[in-house]
């Protein structure tokens, strides 16, 4: 990773490790919530380019009890997130694996001996407990946080991370 005071100002505050491990936990939650079990590592790389992406995340469904990954991904209006896909997760990479350091080092996110992720034991303020959830952020900060409860939800409807992969058409 490029050192902080060496990155672009858009690059730090679109991208920085705090938002993303809100974003991160707020897709592990509700992974673990639908599927019950934790989060294997392997999916987290899938999160942020599902719910950070204008064009990909304004497709998403309401919720993730509405539809599977698969049947999404399979209909024709949204055929075109394919597109770049790929690219997109080998550019975010690096930013997700610092938000899960990130994550981790402040008990956001939390990591078992396997390597998989569940919900960490500590919150931040007003962003991620309290029943005015959000209540301090702007408009794009809590529909990002919309956007990736449904990506982790659609992504624990996927079945194994290998088959969540080769419905994006990423290869490792």
């Amino acid at each position: 990773m490029i050192p902080w005071n060496t990155r672009p100002h858009e690059i730090g505050n679109l991208l920085n490790p705090p938002f993303l491990s809100a974003l991160l936990r707020t897709s592990i939650s509700a992974y673990v919530d639908i599927c019950k079990a934790r989060m294997p590592l392997e999916i987290s790389p899938l999160v942020l380019p599902l719910c950070l992406h204008e064009s990909t995340s304004s497709l998403l469904p309401r919720s993730a009890k509405v539809t599977s990954l698969h049947m999404w991904i399979q209909r024709d209006e949204n055929r075109s997130i394919l597109i770049g896909f790929p690219e997109r997760v080998r550019a975010l990479a690096p930013f997700t694996h610092e938000a899960i350091i990130f994550g981790g080092s402040r008990g956001v996110i939390a990591i078992d001996r396997s390597g998989a992720l569940m919900p960490g034991p500590a919150k931040w303020p007003n962003l991620l407990s309290g029943s005015n959830r959000y209540a301090n952020s702007g408009e794009d900060t809590k529909k990002s946080i919309r956007r990736a409860r449904v990506t982790g939800g659609l992504l624990a409807t996927a079945g194994s991370p290998e088959f969540a992969y080769s419905l994006f058409g990423v290869r490792p």
